[in-house]
């Protein structure tokens, strides 16, 4: 009985240690950031400029901004949870050439050129996100503004289209909620112990935004297709959702009905 005892009190141990441990480094589980050197200069077809906003806590965000000829709207992209900037900034690149968009995409921080240190909450990435819709609007008064939220993204996207009243927002192979992607993936880790609150289920409790397009693969390996199919059929009186069949988590852009679709959603709402 003694031994048995000593077995769960050690084995009780060391699953505190992991709850410890995945509090106060879930930035390194979440994200998997890759660094660029600042004095890099960044290659991408069209027309596009690099720029460095500050923060008013210190941090840097490094984004691109690509401009359309005569565009019709500004799109926000969010990106997920690896890389940076020299390989988003292709698609970005060519969302904008094929949308007819002023799109802008940011590093968060600790990614590419942004401040190195990883956000530590949802607080961080919130304030990252305002201050860029703030800097949008200042530089394209009058164009409508829409959100797109990649993956990880698509929570961040999600919760700031809830408060700044964009025109729409787009998501892209999105979890309903991050805890239940978390329980998902690491079932022994309690919810509480996350402390980044992104919920895409929140959308329905809100009557922002009023239009929605939900883009998901079928065979995506990451974040399962039915995590985004229950996301649209939550919302569905006001959604828009695109199922691509055979559709993996990363190969979404290489299906021409990713873009036929994502076309037609832009041209289907007023234009200015």
């Amino acid at each position: 009985m003694r031994v048995l005892v000593k077995i769960l009190l050690v084995l009780l141990a060391l699953y505190a240690g992991l709850l410890v441990f995945v509090y106060f480094y879930q930035s390194h589980l979440i994200f998997y950031p890759e660094p660029l050197d600042r004095n890099r200069k960044l290659s991408f077809p069209g027309n596009f400029s690099e720029n460095i906003l500050a923060l008013g806590s210190g941090e840097s965000i490094h984004f691109l901004e690509f401009r359309s000829p005569s565009p019709k709207q500004v799109i926000l992209y969010f990106h997920g949870n690896a890389g940076n900037l020299a390989s988003w900034g292709e698609l970005a690149s060519q969302i904008s050439e094929r949308t007819n968009s002023d799109v802008w995409i940011m590093d968060y921080p600790g990614f590419g050129k942004s401040s190195p240190r990883l956000p530590k909450n949802e607080k961080v990435l919130l304030e990252m996100g305002r201050a860029l819709i703030e800097r949008i609007r200042d530089a394209r008064p009058g164009l409508p503004l829409y959100l797109y939220g990649r993956s990880i993204g698509s929570g961040v996207a999600s919760a700031l289209a809830r408060s700044e009243k964009v025109e729409g927002l787009i998501l892209e192979a999105p979890y309903t909620s991050l805890r239940a992607l978390a329980k998902r993936l690491y079932p022994l880790v309690p919810g509480f112990v996350l402390r980044f609150d992104l919920d895409n289920t929140r959308l329905a409790d809100s009557p922002e935004p009023r239009e929605l397009l939900i883009i998901h693969g079928t065979d995506d390996e990451i974040i399962p297709f039915s995590f985004g199919e229950t996301l649209a059929l939550r919302l569905a009186e006001r959604t828009q959702f695109m199922t691509i069949q055979g559709g993996h988590h990363n190969d979404l852009a290489e299906f021409p009905e990713y873009w036929g679709r994502l076309q037609a959603f832009f041209l289907s709402r007023p234009q200015p």
